[in-house]
């Protein structure tokens, strides 16, 4: 193939002359010469060519015009699965550099000629005449589809050529399969025409100024106002049929928009009754399915709401057996600072203890038993605590009285942290607030089910005929949660009255 490309390129851009593109170029009108009459002659007739509409382009046959580089028409064509087989190419010749720069010229899109291209036909075509193995050309096919268009600058790095090569090659294969392409409109235009024009006038008084009936009136008076209306019928010609092409344009791309929103909105009017036909297979078996479903749904609401009663019971004793362990805590640590201050008080203030304590500190260190008043004391002190609760709650009065005056505070902040009051429940109830039943309910570990509580129902716009029977509805529903909020409010201040 790199053969190919290279050889034969230098036929397909070799200049032409002048001469012989006019005569190349197409007639539009079927005239014979004498030359090319009778069987087998030339005719070259007119035909219309009908090609997507483009602003700035015309179409014609590459074969005829021959365009130079400069008068094709370009685009930006996206490149992402050509990357991603260039990717595993480069990888496996170990072409790394071109990759990157191709990547960076082609990441916004890569700018070429529009019809400068080979197939993906034509590119296994000659891939095969110039001996690339079966693996080669199954990868392109099956990577890249049938109507693939490679462009000269994907050929060039595909295959490590050089773009002019690579170029030439694809203008060659457009030329001679008589490719109709794109051609920039404003460079295949023939310039100075005016001129040509006065050309024509000059030339024309200069070779017929002696001629009779040549003279100054009709050479300067009627040929010259001729040659006027010549000129600027041709200028205004120009002006007219682009100003007409652009809005006939126009018109076409707002009729095809309005085409195409009007087939989409008939799509979306058609979605919206697609499933009309199944609504009665759906709602004849609509009983037998909803009976086993809503047992299984309430079976499952009904445990939810059960573990949840659980947890928050759970939680609240867990935080009553926590407050019951403070306060154990709490009552063994009053019982030993309430005994060691009083025998602190005592024994400061007692000669015979401070002596008897001594005399059997001495008798212990000889290795007698004597009467320790210390343990004696403690013992003695623990022994008369009364725990019962029959001791008489007394700050500053026995170690007992004190002890259970420390209780009474304990219990009393057991009370204010898991009991409701009467005081309490009144308020709620008298707000009517359904936060502040919460809150009372959350104090006591209590879980509500709001799961099972009754809503409003929403008001949507519906048909006037169910307009009386959703009122119905909304108002029995309102009023069954009032009643039922009214009478969960009464027992709950009965309970805690």
């Amino acid at each position: 193939m790199l053969s190919t490309l290279r050889v034969s390129t230098g036929r397909a851009t070799r200049p032409c002359s002048r001469m012989l593109q006019g005569l190349q170029r197409r007639t539009f009108f079927g005239v014979k010469n004498p030359m090319e009459t009778g069987e087998g002659g030339m005719f070259v007739t007119k035909y219309k060519i009908v090609k997507p509409g483009k602003a700035g382009i015309d179409w014609d046959d590459f074969l005829l015009t021959l365009p130079s580089r400069d008068q094709l028409g370009s685009e930006t064509k996206q490149v992402e699965t050509f990357l991603k087989y260039l990717k595993v190419v480069t990888d496996h010749e170990k072409r790394p550099k071109d990759f990157q720069d191709f990547l960076k010229r082609a990441k916004d899109g890569l700018n070429v000629e529009a019809d400068v291209y080979v197939s993906t036909e034509e590119l296994l075509s000659v891939m095969w005449q110039n001996g690339y193995a079966d693996k080669e050309r199954t990868s392109l096919q099956y990577t890249f589809p049938a109507d693939y268009k490679f462009h000269y600058p994907e050929l060039a790095v595909l295959f490590d050529l050089s773009e002019e090569d690579a170029y030439k090659y694809c203008m060659r294969v457009r030329i001679e399969a008589s490719h109709i392409g794109q051609l920039q409109t404003q460079k295949m235009k023939e310039g100075g025409w005016v001129r040509d024009h006065w050309l024509i006038f000059g030339a024309s008084i200069f070779m017929l100024k002696t001629f009779p009936f040549f003279n100054y009136y009709f050479a300067l008076k009627s040929f010259g106002t001729g040659m006027v209306m010549w000129t600027s019928y041709t200028a205004f010609g120009r002006y007219i049929g682009d100003v007409v092409s652009r809005n006939e344009f126009m018109a076409q791309q707002k009729t095809a928009s309005d085409v195409m929103e009007g087939e989409d909105k008939i799509m979306a009017a058609m979605k919206r009754f697609a499933n009309d036909s199944s609504c009665l297979d759906k709602l004849a078996s609509f009983s037998s399915d909803m009976g086993p479903s809503m047992a299984t749904y309430r079976k499952a609401l009904i445990d939810q709401e059960r573990h949840s009663l659980l947890s928050k019971a759970q939680k609240q004793l867990s935080n009553i057996l926590a407050f019951e362990d403070s306060t154990s805590a709490k009552l063994q640590e009053s019982i030993v600072k309430e005994v060691k201050s009083d025998f602190q008080r005592k024994f400061t203030g007692d000669k015979g203890m401070q002596s008897a304590a001594f005399e059997s500190a001495l008798a212990g260190i000889a290795g007698g038993k004597g009467n320790d008043p210390v343990l004696g004391f403690f013992a003695t002190s623990l022994k008369a605590i009364d725990l019962s609760g029959k001791a008489k709650a007394n700050a500053a009065g026995s170690v007992s009285e004190r002890l259970a005056h420390l209780q009474a505070e304990q219990e009393k902040e057991f009370v204010k942290t898991f009991y409701i009051s009467g005081e309490e429940a009144a308020t709620a109830k008298k707000s009517g607030n359904e936060q502040s039943m919460q809150q009372l309910y959350a104090k006591v570990g209590y879980h509500v089910l709001g799961s099972f509580g009754l809503t409003e129902v929403p008001e949507k716009p519906s048909m006037p005929s169910a307009d009386k029977y959703v009122g119905e509805i909304a108002d029995a529903a309102s009023k069954l949660g009032k009643e039922i909020e009214k009478k969960r409010l009464d027992s709950f201040q009965a309970a805690f009255a």
